[in-house]
């Protein structure tokens, strides 16, 4: 904590305060974490903090404004490279996240939860598509909410990892998460839009749902799916991702 406080201290005063609130953000969202996966994390973040190459080109482009033009699109020039050298970098350790994810896929011990914290501020590995959605309080209360009564006592652990995501534009998306190990039958796939149906009352813009586990079940029939359920495995979720940041790769080093 000492080591933070002093990294913040040195910290130019208009980017401190951001900081001091993504520092507070990470330590809420790794409450009751072993201390040294938090000071790990806190580590990682603060070295991102610090190092910030967009914050010094993007300075050197309004200081640029003032001079001739050719200095003016020199600058304009020096962002677009570190633009393109960040998405690089950022699709290369993308791609090192992936190769973790697969470990945790692979090991038998994995459950809902673990991918569930996986996951959750990581939807890029879901789709582009996912990426500007997020959970927020609120959200999780209203899944708490749902899933308190009917699976509390004995039937604790029978209750279902599931993630509501919003965005602006008032869109919904709910994910359950089963585990890497199951196979997803039919009778998961009514469970699912039952939980949808309980929603709707509160989101009546319509809610998509999301079913991840390992595959189909053996013999399920894929020809009466509704188009706002969305049933998949963790393994092409995966495969998805590691191809579209291949690609991303090819184009910038073309």
């Amino acid at each position: 904590a000492q080591q933070v406080a002093r990294r913040l201290a040195q910290l130019p005063e208009h980017r401190r305060a951001f900081a001091e609130q993504r520092i507070e953000r990470v330590l809420t969202s790794l409450y009751g974490e072993k201390e040294d996966r938090v000071e790990a994390v806190v580590a990682v973040t603060m070295d991102a903090i610090e190092y910030d190459e967009y914050y010094a080109v993007a300075k050197a482009v309004n200081e640029a404004r003032s001079q001739d033009v050719a200095t003016f699109a020199s600058a304009l020039q020096s962002f677009g490279l570190v633009d393109m050298a960040h998405m690089g970098n950022q699709a290369r350790q993308r791609l090192e996240m992936l190769d973790r994810l697969d470990e945790l896929l692979s090991n038998p011990a994995t459950r809902e939860q673990e991918m569930h914290t996986a996951l959750e501020h990581n939807l890029w590995v879901l789709g582009s598509e996912y990426a500007m959605l997020a959970s927020n309080r609120t959200l999780k209360r209203v899944i708490q909410d749902l899933t308190e009564t009917p699976y509390r006592g004995e039937r604790g652990s029978e209750r279902p990892d599931l993630l509501l995501l919003g965005s602006v534009t008032g869109r919904h998306v709910l994910i359950e998460f089963k585990r890497p190990s199951l196979d997803i039958t039919r009778m998961h796939e009514a469970q699912a839009t039952s939980y949808r149906d309980e929603l709707i009352s509160k989101f009546p813009g319509g809610i998509d749902v999301v079913l991840i586990g390992r595959a189909w079940a053996a013999g399920s029939d894929r020809t009466d799916v509704p188009p706002s359920l969305v049933v998949t495995s963790y393994a092409a979720v995966v495969g998805k991702a590691r191809t579209e940041l291949g690609w991303l790769l090819q184009q910038l080093t073309a």
